[in-house]
């Protein structure tokens, strides 16, 4: 059964429980912790009566700040506090003493039976993790490592292309291998991939299935079997500006390089509304309602037979009714209504591996979530426009990885960091706004030309210099700098 998950509200309301509890004076004033936590009293009071919603890194700061386990907190995984604690007897005595002094008790009655019953829940299953906190730091050190393979892809190259990238580029193709925690979420990828290939998180992205897997977990494409799996496997085809750019970064605070790091360093936590499974439920009952004003419309029906004239598929129309949820038709639903997004996007929230597996045969009849990992390889799409797009590929470590030495050392630094470590590298990295893959390959011809026109060693100097200002470096990278 699916967690549910408390508002941002109620969920800093339980961290303000915690806080006055994890302080070492039990009673902590506002005003001290206030001043403790960065922010004016008067911030911090309308934070409380609910008048302004509290910035999500600012709340993991002070959790990290009073030493509460984040991932327990609102997963419930894990112990409750970070460091060693104390005893359940006086965990309880504080919270009572911090409830009556600071007003929350009042506060907590006034919420529902439901939260109340959720927040108190979280409480106790806490209080009872704390004492299993030794085993649950064995079990850290034991997390799986998975490792992912990583390859830029094109559709398709000239054969003059690929001699130049294989020429300039210091390999045949651009690829990198990194080891991953098991919990490593999407959201958390996409920050390391930027890294790995020299991106700036500049534009658009997302993670989407293979067209073959997509194809068999939906039934060929069938409105009724991905909406099953909608809020689950996929997200729904909406495009909510936060989904793309997370609003936690700091122009004056760390380097764009430092603040891209902290985002794929675990512990992993993906807060977005849009990935939901309410907003899914949501999305999909106001869609079906339009769908039935809608009803019966024409669209284009397209035929595997080319044309002698043009050379393209023929076209022809037929009728589509929209309120037949049974017999409907992904591709069908795409050419009625317009949707500002993909019904093939992977939810960010997930963790790669438990959607991608290393087995050769996934097997017809896998299904998500029961069926556990659905394919091999996964999509990840930068830049719509430059249309860049990276194939992922999980493998679990064989047993001659598993006696490398370096494979090994990169594994505890895997476990030791809960981040990704980059262990091969092969090409140069690459940039934003270059025009693609192969626009990438002609700047590389661009740049190592040689004699020519004065106008001609004027557009390699300006292009050396654009490239400069981009961060892109005419060298192999290290792997191990790489993230």
């Amino acid at each position: 059964m699916r967690k549910r998950r408390i508002g941002t509200a109620k969920f800093f309301t339980l961290l303000l429980l915690l806080y006055h509890t994890s302080a070492k004076d039990s009673g902590l004033k506002q005003a001290e912790f206030a001043d403790r936590t960065g922010v004016s009293v008067v911030q911090l009071s309308r934070m409380e009566n609910d008048r302004i919603q509290p910035d999500l890194r600012w709340l993991f700061g002070v959790c990290e700040q009073f030493h509460v386990n984040v991932r327990w907190l609102y997963q419930g995984i894990g112990p409750m506090y970070k460091k060693e604690g104390r005893s359940m007897e006086t965990a309880r005595r504080m919270l009572h003493q911090s409830l009556a002094l600071t007003g929350l008790l009042e506060k907590l009655s006034r919420l529902p039976e439901e939260e109340q019953q959720e927040i108190i829940r979280l409480w106790e299953t806490g209080l009872e993790q704390k004492r299993k906190e030794e085993g649950c730091r064995q079990e850290e050190k034991n997390l799986k490592v998975y490792r992912l393979h990583l390859e830029l892809y094109s559709a398709w190259f000239l054969a003059s292309e690929q001699r130049i990238l294989e020429r300039y580029n210091g390999g045949e193709a651009i690829t990198r291998d990194i080891l991953i925690p098991e919990d490593m979420t999407f959201h958390a990828l996409h920050y390391a991939i930027q890294r790995l290939f020299g991106w700036r998180n500049s534009h658009l992205h997302q993670f989407c299935l293979e067209e073959e897997d997509f194809e068999r977990l939906t039934h060929g494409g069938k409105y009724k079997v991905w909406k099953r799996l909608a809020g689950y496997l996929f997200r729904v085809p909406t495009d909510d500006p936060g989904y793309f750019w997370d609003d936690d970064y700091d122009q004056d605070g760390p380097s764009g390089v430092r603040w891209m790091k902290k985002k794929y360093k675990g512990p992993y936590y993906y807060d977005s509304d849009v990935e939901t499974l309410e907003y899914a439920y949501d999305f999909i009952e106001e869609t079906e309602k339009t769908m039935k004003k809608i009803g019966t419309v024409t669209v284009p029906d397209y035929f595997e037979a080319v044309s002698e004239n043009t050379g393209k598929l023929m076209k022809r129309e037929k009728k589509v009714d929209l309120a037949d949820f049974e017999n409907l038709r992904l591709a069908d639903l795409q050419s009625a209504i317009i949707f500002d997004g993909s019904f093939n996007r992977i939810r960010e929230s997930l963790p790669v591996a438990s959607v991608l597996n290393s087995r050769a045969d996934i097997g017809e009849n896998s299904g998500y979530p029961d069926d556990g990992p659905v394919c091999n390889c996964i999509d990840y799409q930068y830049d719509f426009g430059d249309d860049w797009k990276v194939l992922i590929e999980l493998y679990t470590l064989s047993a001659a990885e598993s006696e490398d030495r370096r494979i090994l050392e990169a594994v505890q630094k895997v476990r030791a960091s809960h981040a990704p470590v980059c262990i091969e590298a092969v090409g140069k990295s690459v940039m934003d706004d270059v025009g693609g893959y192969r626009g990438y390959i002609s700047f590389l011809e661009t740049i190592n030309g040689c004699g020519g026109s004065d106008e001609e060693k004027e557009q390699r100097r300006n292009y050396r210099l654009w490239a400069a200002g981009q961060g892109w470096k005419n060298t192999k990278p290290s792997a191990e700098k790489l993230l």
